[in-house]
């Protein structure tokens, strides 16, 4: 039985007021549930702990810890991008005719008649949430074959090679010249 349809939680059966739940996703699992967004596979440790706030209503919080194999921006080879993560929800029991309408980002809408809050998803987008907007391999990691390739192609900047001036900057600065400031 894969560990995703493991993280169902029966909210019903739930005895404490505060119960903790450990994790572990890994390889195909984490390309599964992210189906769509670049992972690879990886190795994710979640820790959940939901705490019953009152009847029928529970806060969720999640915390995630572990690596994601993901293309690197500037080689497009796969890098292991380490990801730590606490998000906080809010979970509730309602009538599962209300159950679509009443939701909001920070809160999840369970059906009274099933119970089952499913976290795989919400602990996804925690570690998602996580991976930074520019992920590259550290200096000297990317595969050489790419880099040389970036470099042949990409424009030289200031500073680097010619001057960066060119025939149209002396006329500018000619025209500027003779504008007369009163």
């Amino acid at each position: 039985m894969s560990v995703i349809n493991e993280m169902q939680i029966d909210l019903r059966s739930l005895a404490e007021d505060v119960t903790r739940f450990d994790f572990r996703l890994r390889g195909d699992e984490l390309c599964e549930l992210a189906d769509g967004h670049d992972v690879h596979g990886g190795d994710l440790a979640a820790r959940l702990t939901l705490t019953r706030v009152g009847e029928g209503q529970f806060e969720l919080q999640i915390d995630v810890d572990g690596q994601l194999e993901i293309p690197c921006d500037r080689c497009l080879e796969d890098m292991q991008q380490h990801v730590s993560a606490s998000e906080s929800l809010h979970v509730r029991l309602v009538p599962d005719t209300v159950c679509q309408d009443d939701q909001d980002e920070d809160t999840i809408c369970v059906g009274e008649r099933e119970a089952l809050l499913n976290v795989a998803w919400p602990v996804m987008e925690a570690a998602l949430l996580a991976v930074p907007i520019q992920h590259v391999h550290e200096t000297g990691l990317c595969e050489r074959a790419m880099v040389k390739a970036l470099e042949e192609h990409s424009a030289a900047r200031s500073g680097e090679g010619d001057t960066g001036k060119t025939a149209a900057d002396d006329e500018w600065k000619e025209k500027l010249k003779q504008i007369k400031i009163n």
